[in-house]
């Protein structure tokens, strides 16, 4: 759904909760709405590198997503989320030996576990990025690690929504990369959304996850991450998938 006024997909605060990927979309929204000073210190920093900052622009910024964000929805002003998952960070998993020979381990950012859902795992890789391309790309990148888990990791963590959150600076021009992103939300088990965020930062949220829970399976992500594949390649995208 596209908000024709802003020209971005419509919020799920407008419409009804239906997924883990709407609720933790919204989750992220909510979130990011609190974090104004942070993004613009962002801003200044990979503009002006001011001198109290360590770390080259960009350096450290996925990071502090990556614990800043689940800890926002373990606390109390965040009603809503509250309570709502157990969640891992870094969690390592063996990488398909048939997909890629260099790499043995893959480690994603963040691992979500509903509640009252069991048995029922989300994956999260997260990239910050300075420019629409650079980010999206980094994202699609981690989907191919999705791709090259080892069939006993479905097996024992039996995934459930598997996803890339990208946030980077909205330069407001075209980018094929964030077509890549809507036209997914348009293949079979797909979803994709961008949003515009305070201080000319932008969010996107892609991957996958099925209607039912039943379709969860290791053969239908793969059906997806072709389909996926080959929509980037039509689009002339640099990634490698």
């Amino acid at each position: 759904m596209v908000n024709k006024k802003h020209g971005s997909k419509v919020s799920p605060l407008e419409k009804s909760i239906k997924s883990e990927f709407d609720y933790l979309v919204e989750s992220l929204v909510d979130f990011l709405k609190t974090e104004r000073k942070t993004l613009l210190y962002l801003s200044k920093a990979n503009i002006e590198e001011p001198k109290d900052t360590e770390f080259k622009p960009y350096t450290g910024w996925e990071r502090w997503l990556q614990i800043a964000w689940p800890k926002w929805m373990t606390e109390a002003k965040s009603k809503h989320f509250e309570n709502k998952y157990h969640m891992c960070l870094e969690v390592s998993f063996d990488r398909d030996g048939k997909k890629n020979k260099e790499k043995v381990i893959n480690r994603i950012d963040l691992v979500f576990l509903p509640k009252q859902k069991q048995e029922h795992y989300i994956g999260i890789e997260l990239k910050v990025g300075e420019w629409a391309d650079q980010a999206i790309r980094g994202g699609i990148d981690d989907i191919r690690g999705y791709y090259e888990l080892k069939p006993t990791a479905w097996k024992d963590w039996g995934f459930r929504c598997l996803l890339a959150v990208v946030i980077y600076r909205d330069t407001h021009g075209e980018s094929k990369y964030e077509d890549a992103i809507l036209l997914n939300e348009k293949l079979k088990h797909g979803r994709g959304f961008l949003h515009s965020l305070p201080n000319d930062w932008k969010l996107g949220v892609f991957g996958w996850e099925p209607n039912l829970l039943s379709d969860s399976t290791r053969d239908n992500f793969n059906d997806w991450y072709k389909a996926f594949a080959d929509t980037a390649k039509e689009r002339g995208l640099n990634t490698c998938l």
